[in-house]
């Protein structure tokens, strides 16, 4: 026999709990594997029926497609300066009779900001010098990341080509000379790792005193740049993925609060004389006697048991004080 005790909305409590796990993949084979599949595309710039060129560890895509989707679902919103400040697309006028006008009109995408501070978005174009421009693509499946990749755990490492960097607000860069260099930006919640900046800049000394370029700011030095950096980067095998993973589990708390004058009876049919069902044996009849708590069941309104609970040692009631016990379990 089983007592029952109404539980209200205030008896009930629901709290997250962010997991995180580590993660760790070193070269083109261990990240690529069935049982980890992150992929890792180069895209390039151009018309789709000129470049039937394909690219990917796992799936192959066209390096057309590849490029031009990534330019929409997170770079189609912005106009880029030249220092990575970007601004809103959209010039257009809306007029009172629901026409538009303006020549740059675009519609306002999403785009997945990461962070309210300057993004550091910039997409490559193409240009008379560079007709095909490229981009890096890395895709963790969310089997690996859960939610989302915890920001600031990203990184990306080349024994050729140097580490990049997650800065925690959805933006990488590189170290040079001591100087963050921006390469390009992370999507936490898609598992999207995305290299736009092919062209790292570096300082280099001369030793010669005096005889700097005309228009660089160090005087002595000169700026060269390290091009196809994403090439480069997309196309070792010596490339190492780490991450963490940033998964939230839901634990709910029932509060099971029985007062001071309930549940002294025991369900428990030792206690009742072989002779009769309804007469139980006289130390149960005792005020000393206190039965125990060994199991406890919640029910659905039409008494179904949806969950059980086992006590890690059976707890006496009290006839003096209220005794409450907390039952807690996860859900996704």
């Amino acid at each position: 026999m089983a007592a029952f005790k109404q539980l209200n909305s205030q008896d009930l409590i629901v709290s997250p709990l962010e997991l995180n796990k580590g993660f760790r993949f070193e070269g083109v084979t261990a990240f690529s594997s069935p049982d980890v599949s992150i992929e890792r595309y180069l895209g390039k710039s151009g018309k789709y029926l000129d470049n039937t060129t394909q690219t990917g560890e796992n799936s192959l895509i066209s390096e057309v497609l590849a490029f031009e989707s990534i330019q929409h679902l997170y770079y189609s919103n912005y106009i880029s300066g030249s220092n990575g400040e970007v601004s809103l697309a959209n010039t257009a006028s809306f007029l009172p009779d629901g026409t538009v006008t303006g020549s740059d009109y675009t519609t306002n995408y999403v785009n997945y900001n990461q962070t309210d501070l300057n993004p550091e978005k910039t997409y490559p174009t193409s240009s008379f010098f560079k007709p095909v421009v490229p981009v890096g693509i890395f895709s963790i499946p969310s089997k690996l990341y859960g939610d989302k990749i915890q920001p600031g755990s990203l990184v990306l490492s080349s024994p050729i080509s140097g580490s990049i960097l997650d800065d925690g607000e959805g933006r990488l860069y590189t170290m040079v000379t001591g100087d963050k260099q921006y390469v390009g930006n992370v999507v936490y919640p898609h598992g999207m790792v995305i290299l736009t900046n092919d062209s790292v800049e570096a300082l280099t000394s001369d030793s010669n005193y005096g005889i700097a370029i005309y228009g660089e700011d160090d005087y002595g030095g000169t700026t060269a740049r390290t091009t196809n950096f994403i090439e480069t980067y997309m196309n070792e095998d010596d490339i190492i993925v780490s991450f963490s993973s940033s998964y939230t589990l839901y634990e709910t708390q029932y509060k099971v609060t029985m007062g001071a004058d309930e549940y002294n009876y025991s369900s428990n049919p030792s206690i009742l004389t072989g002779s009769s069902t309804d007469t139980m044996l006289g130390f149960a009849t005792s005020s000393y006697f206190a039965p125990y708590i060994t199991t406890v069941g919640l029910y659905n309104n039409n008494h179904e048991l949806l969950a059980v609970g086992k006590l890690a040692k059976p707890l006496p009631t009290s006839r003096n004080i209220d005794t409450t016990i907390l039952i807690n379990f996860d859900t996704q």
